[in-house]
This record gives C-alpha cells, structure tokens and sequence, in this order.
C-alpha cells in the first residue's frame, strides 16, 4: 500500500507545526506508522553536525551522508530535492502516513489553517477539512471545518479520512 499524503498549510505562525505534531499523536495511537516533511522556507537548514564524520564526508565532496547506530538513523543530504523526490526517499520505509508540512503550491490532501479571511486562498479541491482561529474569519463551505483548539474533533476527522482510504 502506498503511503497516505496529508498536506498541512497555512501561512507563518498559523499552528501547522503544533497540528501536525497533535496529529501523529493521535494516529500513531491508533497504530498508524508516520513521517513528516517540512518545507523550511525561510533561510538555510542546519545538519548539527558540525565537526563530526557526517559533516566532515558531505564537505569532502558526498551529496548524502548517513549515519545509523542506537536503533537510530540520521540522512543528511547537501542539495535541494523536491517533493516528488523527498516522499520517493519515503518509500523505502513504508509508512503508512506521511504528513507534509507547507508546500503551500503542491496540492494534495490537505488541512488548510486559516487565521485571516486571504487564507481562504488556499483551499484546493483536495482540501479534506479546514482549521480556523476565529468564527469571523469562518465562511460558510461543505468542507469540514474545526476549531484550532478542537484537537480531538479534527484528530477523530482525520482518522476517519484514513481508514476510507484504506479501504
């Protein structure tokens, strides 16, 4: 089975961090395997490796550099690389659900955060449920909507959209 695409988006500081981060609690209670992927848009991503064997093969000249020990792995890779070819990488690990934080351009099943009324912008028809901050800011539409805070609602929403799929 191929690996479930939840998109999270919305704009700087609208929760998508704190959603996804309530999400994988709940699913992975529910015995779901996950990953994420965030698009970090705002400068450069720094590896913490500074000095150590993985940083010192990536300066050397290797694109990627792994590291794997204590039931752990750490992936560096020293380009850019898509989404397309981010969730190939995933592939490998055979994850039920991968959620994507950002890539506001990619459109694939998503939850849309809205905080203010141009937020309504990115809707997509792959929009599975809205989150909103404030009812002034909520607009009449058939997609599920939820507040930011109702955690347990949109988690239970969620769920849900998984199994349908899986079946």
């Amino acid at each position: 089975m191929d690996s479930a695409l939840i998109q999270v988006v919305g704009y700087k500081d609208s929760g998508k961090t704190t959603v996804i981060s309530s999400l994988l609690q709940a699913v992975t209670q529910k015995g779901y395997t996950c990953g994420t992927i965030k698009h970090h848009g705002h400068g450069t991503v720094s590896f913490h490796d500074e000095g150590r064997d993985t940083f010192h093969h990536r300066e050397a000249g290797a694109i990627i550099s792994t590291i794997e020990g204590g039931g752990k792995t750490e992936v560096c890779v020293n380009k850019s690389l898509t989404l397309a070819e981010m969730l190939h990488m995933y592939t490998a690990l055979s994850l039920d659900v991968i959620f994507i934080e950002g890539y506001k351009k990619n459109v694939y099943p998503r939850i849309v955060i809205i905080k203010t009324e141009e937020d309504w912008s990115l809707l997509s028809s792959q929009t599975i449920a809205v989150l909103y901050w404030s009812l002034d800011v909520c607009k009449e539409t058939h997609i599920p909507c939820f507040h930011i805070d109702d955690q347990a609602s949109y988690s239970k929403h969620v769920i849900t959209y998984l199994r349908s799929i899986s079946t």
